[in-house]
């Protein structure tokens, strides 16, 4: 448990000074989206519930949870001004203390709408972001810490700009498998400045976030009812400063317990955005399909689906 510890100190100690660049808007906003359908319809509490390959966009140390030797998501989320989303995620048990993953994120318009708002007036159909990267997370009885490792790239017009990104997390789970709560910290986008990338040629910081919060899971025996989850952090943002998520899960066993529907609904508050969210599961066992939805004032709906496979 010390090692974990010191690996993790050492890891946000030498991310720290990085965190912050010249004058400029906060960069990387895109790899604070919702990465998957399942998280955005619990409001985005996710840095105490996530648990599969997606735990790595939400709280490293979260990977810890995987519930299979090997699991592969990809999921694609309509955002806002006819923006589309990508995200994809793999998780490998390496043994019981040992997790390690890899994802990819690409942001891009589909269309030629108004991209002002994001842009400052470049042409959106020139402009993309794309992040990959890797994770690993140790697990000693019932702690979990973990690091992942990004390298992001933001493309506008013909002017493609590189960055660096350290993420970090967190993860406790107290009490026994019917009756648990589970407590988690992360920080994230720690690392270099984006050269070049922000209006006129100013380099900007990433979008530095720090997210603590908790969920509550109980697991039930009701014909009607398999688990109920609540969770809710608490999240700072250089872009947006202080906010808060909550999410709802209730399980039902279907098909004589052979699979499961989730439902799903949650909340996000911050100066940016206000928004409820909804979204549902079916859960068949090797194969899983989630979605989501967000309507947001004034930008529309946002809609997200994914897919999971274990194996």
């Amino acid at each position: 448990m010390k090692v974990l510890i010191k690996s993790f100190a050492v890891a946000l100690a030498l991310a720290l000074p990085f965190s912050y660049g010249s004058t400029g808007s906060a960069a990387g906003l895109f790899m604070n989206l919702d990465a998957d359908a399942a998280g955005m319809a619990q409001g985005g509490a996710m840095v105490a519930r996530a648990s599969g390959p997606a735990a790595a966009a939400w709280n490293p140390a979260a990977l810890s949870g995987l519930g299979s030797r090997f699991e592969v998501l990809a999921n694609y989320m309509s955002w806002v001004a006819s923006f589309q989303h990508l995200y994809a995620a793999t998780a490998f048990r390496v043994n019981s203390n040992l997790v390690v993953g890899a994802d990819f994120r690409f942001l891009a318009p589909s269309g030629v709408d108004d991209p002002t708002v994001f842009l400052a007036g470049q042409d959106a159909t020139a402009f993309n972001n794309m992040g990959v990267g890797v994770t690993a997370v140790g697990t000693l009885k019932m702690f979990s810490l973990g690091v992942s490792v990004r390298y992001l790239s933001q493309t506008i017009a013909t002017t493609t700009t590189p960055a660096l990104t350290l993420g970090a997390g967190f993860l406790a789970a107290l009490g026994t498998p019917v009756n648990r709560v589970n407590l988690g910290v992360s920080v994230f986008n720690l690392g270099t400045a984006i050269p070049g990338a922000g209006v006129a040629g100013v380099s900007v910081a990433q979008n530095f976030t720090l997210r603590a919060g908790g969920v509550y899971l109980r697991a039930l025996e009701s014909p009607v009812l398999q688990s109920l989850a609540a969770s809710a952090e608490a999240e700072y943002a250089v872009d947006s400063g202080l906010g808060g998520r909550f999410g709802l899960e209730a399980k039902s066993p279907l098909f004589n317990k052979r699979f499961s529907l989730a439902l799903r609904a949650g909340a996000q508050v911050s100066a940016d955005v206000q928004a409820f969210t909804a979204g549902l599961g079916l859960d068949f066992g090797r194969f899983v399909v989630d979605w989501a939805l967000s309507p947001r004032a004034g930008l529309g709906v946002v809609q997200s689906i994914g897919t999971t496979f274990r194996f």
